[in-house]
């Protein structure tokens, strides 16, 4: 068993390649080697950027903000209108459930009350929005933090505004009229401020310390703009081009600002040195961002992005080791998979560089807590890696098909069971006798490590199923099932490539059928549920996602295919 520190520092590791660096193979990988397979890989968009409309209200957006998200273009009603054919049975259902336990929360209730029978885009516009609105989300400074919404009809909307009050025994004073704009302004508490605004097809909301709503009130309402602003959408469209995000969502967050409010926020008691230590953090980790991706009616995707410097990036990438055989584990459409792999001892030293930077800005910055954590930190990574640790850096398993016939799966091994695994290592035959030695019951699954599959029915131990395994120059493989030996040999003579960090799909639909198999008894109580996962099995199909390194990030993608019913 790998010693504890090394588990550790695997959870620490990928900790800080996450706040280091994400991102997604490049689509010239080979797909039979340890690259990703093209079905697996990233779904970025492809988008003209110099032909979209970037909406008017872009021009309140500051360009200094620290944080924004934002939408170009509405998300396709034909989209949202799949979803909910497919969820129309269990709609009225659920909200009557919601409604039902909404008797202590009397705006949620008197909410729920107007929008029933409006569950469409008829009856959205009839309330006064846009069933296909834009949007954005962003801060005046790190607060107030301000919401703008395109609707279809401002004094539809204020009507509805009012008779939701109304329902929930509430009667909102006449909006204060502004400009063009007309706005409520809510006490949340003695020192924090609610805004809700309305005018120029807008709804317009925002949160913060009252004394900062209202000295920026007429930014927040947009009757004024910053000197400096987001109204030719090029930091948002450069965003796009960079890292393949839509027009339906994109965002990013600064990191030097939003560290910066931190610690004014934590009441931190900075020494001078703070700024170059803060300036530094900024330098390697400049921002986060991220953004829908492909968007189409059968496939969706997002990503997520942490920019690093290049020098960041480089040892970011040192992470990366050869998995031969990933892309053919990971490959056509099996039940689940995952894979991936990292160099443990390059992980560790590049976690105690961290550490190490992250003790400094403690120190610089008045923060004894980040200052503790990362000398402890320090000192737990500057020990020595166990032989072990060295000897395996990563590996797959794909499940396939599973069949336990009539009996009770909860009650013994399944009658089929077609699936592989792979382990990776500098040494696969050093490793397999590092496995064997373990437990003493393990050598009776000795064989030749001859990189040649062998068939282990024959052993000592009986097996409830047919395996095959064998040991080459850097994988173990295991398969079973009727394909055993064509996909094992296939799997040994994979050659190696670059794996992600970690990849992992799943057939929704497979995934039903062994949650119907573990929870049948379960579920039969539970109609409503047992419904919800018939559909979403029916609808959903592959989703991925996959965690990597690229040339200048560390980008996590996902995506989700959406079928025709």
């Amino acid at each position: 068993m790998i010693h504890a520190r090394a588990r550790s520092l695997a959870a620490l590791v990928l900790g800080v390649t996450v706040g280091c660096q994400l991102g997604c193979k490049k689509d010239g990988a080979d797909p039979v080697t340890g690259g990703l397979p093209p079905e697996l890989r990233p779904h970025p968009a492809h988008v003209n950027v110099g032909k979209l409309t970037v909406p008017e209200w872009f021009a309140s957006i500051p360009t200094d903000t620290p944080y924004v998200v934002a939408a170009f273009e509405a998300v396709p009603v034909a989209f949202y209108a799949r979803f909910k054919d497919a969820l129309a049975p269990m709609l009225g259902p659920a909200l009557g459930q919601l409604r039902t336990g909404a008797g202590d929360a009397p705006v949620l209730a008197a909410v729920l009350d107007e929008l029933d029978g409006k569950w469409n885009q008829a009856g959205f516009e009839a309330l006064g929005f846009s069933a296909q609105p834009r949007y954005a989300v962003y801060g005046l400074g790190i607060q107030p933090v301000v919401a703008r919404l395109e609707i279809k009809d401002d004094r539809a909307v204020q009507a509805t505004i009012v008779r939701i009050a109304g329902r929930a025994g509430t009667t909102l004073p006449e909006p204060v009229a502004r400009g063009d704009r007309r706005y409520w302004r809510i006490a949340a508490s003695d020192d924090t401020a609610a805004l809700i605004a309305l005018g120029d097809h807008q709804l317009i909301a925002a949160l913060g310390k009252a004394a900062d709503v209202d000295a920026q009130l007429d930014l927040i309402l947009g009757v004024a703009r910053p000197a400096s602003n987001m109204a030719d959408g090029k930091q948002l469209k450069e965003l796009m081009t960079r890292h393949g995000f839509g027009p339906q969502a994109v965002a990013f967050a600064d990191t030097h600002k939003l560290a910066s409010a931190a610690l004014q926020a934590a009441g931190a008691k900075p020494t001078p040195l703070c700024p170059s230590e803060l300036d530094q953090l900024a330098t390697r980790v400049p921002r986060v961002a991220l953004g829908a991706g492909e968007f189409t009616p059968h496939d969706l995707a997002w990503g997520m992005v942490v920019e690093l410097a290049p020098d960041v990036a480089a040892a970011a990438r040192s992470l990366q080791v050869e998995i031969p055989g990933l892309a053919d584990a990971l490959s056509g459409r099996p039940m689940f998979a995952f894979g991936g792999g990292i160099d443990l001892a390059a992980g560790q030293e590049l976690a105690r560089v961290a550490a190490e930077r992250l003790k400094h800005l403690g120190e610089a910055c008045g923060l004894p807590a980040l200052e503790q954590g990362a000398d402890q930190a320090i000192q737990t990574l500057s020990g020595a890696l166990p032989d072990f640790a060295g000897l395996l850096t990563g590996g797959a398993v794909a499940l396939r098909n599973i069949d336990f016939g009539a009996a009770d799966p909860r009650a013994g091994a399944p009658r089929k069971l077609d699936a592989e695994a792979v382990l990776a290592s500098p040494d696969a035959r050093v490793l397999f006798a590092r496995i064997l030695a373990l437990d003493p019951q393990l050598r009776q699954f000795s064989f030749s490590t001859d990189g040649k599959l062998h068939d282990l029915r024959g052993s000592q131990v009986p097996l409830p199923i047919p395996i095959a395994a064998g040991v080459g120059e850097k994988t173990i493989v295991i398969t079973t099932g009727d394909q055993r030996a064509a996909r094992g040999d296939r799997l040994l003579a994979a050659r190696g490539g670059k794996a992600p960090l970690l990849a992992f799909t799943y057939d929704y639909g497979g995934l039903v059928g062994l949650i119907h198999k573990f929870g049948g008894a379960a579920l039969e109580t539970a109609p409503a549920v047992r419904e919800t996962y018939d559909v979403l099995g029916k609808l959903l199909g592959r989703a991925v996602m996959t965690l990597d390194v690229t040339d200048h990030s560390v980008a996590l993608w996902s995506s989700l295919e959406v079928n025709d019913r």
